[in-house]
């Protein structure tokens, strides 16, 4: 089996997983960029696909430069591993490989940064009575603040919520 002909068989598999549109859409796109690393390295059957093709992909990675010329960030390196991990791991749990060459690739460290600005309780209690409450645009936005706040969910996943996922 050709390697690039299991990536459409993985994607299906993270779809029935109940996977989102957004991790299925990313896992494609990174997918791809490692089969065109696979490309170049002439390498396109799944017996060809080894811990030392997969440390060389690691390595690329590391030495890859953004359009802006500079080295691709820890995080990217990570995510785009990851999503190769995950794919090598589903070919063994499939049987398509007789081992994982993916199991002893080591993910980069991310860096652990803190947020530019934090509120103050003051602050946050000031811009959780902004909204005007005797109208219903305000009260909206007074419980998207207060699930914002209380849950730390992101924004894009706030966008996606229905009144049946609330408790």
């Amino acid at each position: 089996m050709k390697i690039k002909d299991g990536v459409p068989l993985y994607l299906k598999h993270l779809k029935a997983l109940g996977r989102s549109e957004h991790t299925l859409i990313g896992t494609k796109s990174r997918l791809k960029k490692f089969l065109l690393f696979l490309e170049a390295e002439q390498i396109h059957l799944l017996e060809d696909l080894t811990y030392d093709v997969l440390l060389d992909y690691q390595q690329d990675l590391a030495f890859c430069l953004t359009s802006t010329g500079k080295l691709l960030a820890l995080e990217s390196q990570a995510k785009l591993l990851s999503s190769v991990k995950g794919f090598t791991r589903f070919l063994k749990e499939r049987e398509y490989l007789l081992h994982d060459p993916g199991e002893k690739i080591s993910l980069p460290k991310k860096a652990k940064r803190l947020p530019k600005v934090i509120l103050s309780v003051d602050e946050m209690k000031k811009l959780l009575h902004a909204p005007d409450m005797r109208t219903n645009t305000g009260y909206r936005n007074r419980v998207i603040l207060e699930v914002l706040y209380d849950t730390a969910i992101r924004r894009s996943e706030l966008s996606q919520i229905k009144l049946s996922d609330m408790d």
